[in-house]
């Protein structure tokens, strides 16, 4: 498996918004789809969303970029496998990937968060394997806020 990240083109948006989750993860989402959630984009400019590739296969998406009111603050809104590839190892990789790209391009980011619904038990796992630490409260959404500190 080598996963990449493209950015999210003209020439790849189409066969981005036809990712799939598998149908028991759909109430899992904060966005209806990854339609909506590239329309509603546009309103947040400090986020890039990315298509995750492994070789020329479409896998997944995710966005990432900084909190606009603290730079120093990286957040993860959205990441998506598609249900077709999940299972696999394709969420661990897409956000081994991020958390690499983050390292790399934005040197003085001191923490990467994302949050995710109390009851998806998958991505507590997947999260918490990867060093993000949960927060003590639920956010006004009802969900878990986790944090990988970069720098102490």
């Amino acid at each position: 498996m080598s996963v990449t990240l493209k950015r999210v083109t003209k020439d790849n948006w189409r066969d981005v918004i036809a990712l799939e989750v598998a149908g028991e993860q759909r109430r899992l989402l904060d966005s209806e789809s990854v339609l909506h959630f590239l329309a509603e984009a546009q309103f947040y400019p400090s986020y890039a969303p990315y298509a995750i590739y492994d070789g020329e296969t479409l896998v997944g998406f995710v966005s990432f970029g900084y909190l606009p009111d603290d730079p120093s603050k990286w957040w993860v809104p959205f990441l998506i496998i598609d249900r077709r590839h999940q299972r696999k190892g394709y969420g661990r990789a897409a956000m081994q990937a991020v958390i690499h790209r983050v390292r790399e391009e934005a040197l003085d980011c001191e923490a990467i968060g994302l949050c995710y619904k109390p009851e998806n038990a998958a991505a507590c796992r997947l999260y918490r394997s990867l060093g993000f630490g949960p927060a003590d409260e639920l956010d006004e959404k009802g969900e878990i806020q986790a944090w990988l500190r970069l720098k102490t």
